[in-house]
């Protein structure tokens, strides 16, 4: 743990002579060191009541400009470590995600090796596609016979898509 008690006494210090907003904004930066350090709301208090020990504030303004101080200071650890969990909880997204394309790939690798036609491949090809990309329908198509339009080759749609493929 990095001692920042000596940093937080001197902020808290100022807080309790003058009371402005700004070292109210410090309070809520301190917070936020307080959670990327990952000491518990424990210790975030113990750091507070052993500044308040060593200041010994002398007024009930004072003490009420304490206790601001560390209301605003647990806003900003709580926001730094709400950040903290939304990031990791994408970084575990991020690596799901990644597990499910791999796994896709791999499939589509052992359908693209089997022995069916290439139009059956690329019709289950679709399939594990839909599943995978945020998409209601996928076509297939390849250009048509007189080379102007293109024709359907194989289809895949999301449940309840309902689509109906043209004649």
């Amino acid at each position: 743990m990095i001692d920042i008690s000596e940093e937080y006494s001197r902020l808290l210090d100022a807080h309790c002579q003058v009371g402005d907003a700004a070292s109210l904004s410090q309070a809520l930066q301190s917070g936020m060191q307080f959670a990327a350090q990952s000491l518990s709301p424990c210790e975030v208090a113990r750091v507070h009541q052993r500044a308040v020990d060593s200041l010994r504030p002398e007024t009930p303004v004072e003490m009420e400009r304490a206790a601001a101080f560390l209301a605003e200071l647990f806003v900003g650890y709580a926001t730094s470590t709400r950040q903290i969990a939304v990031e990791a909880a994408h970084r575990r997204d991020d690596r799901a995600r990644y597990a499910e394309i791999l796994e896709a790939m791999q499939h589509i690798a052992e359908i693209m090796s089997g022995r069916d036609s290439f139009v059956e491949k690329c019709s289950l090809v679709l399939d594990v596609l839909i599943d995978l990309v945020p998409a209601d329908l996928l076509t297939l198509r390849r250009p048509g016979p007189d080379g102007n339009g293109m024709e359907l080759v194989s289809y895949a749609s999301s449940p309840g898509f309902g689509y109906v493929p043209p004649e």
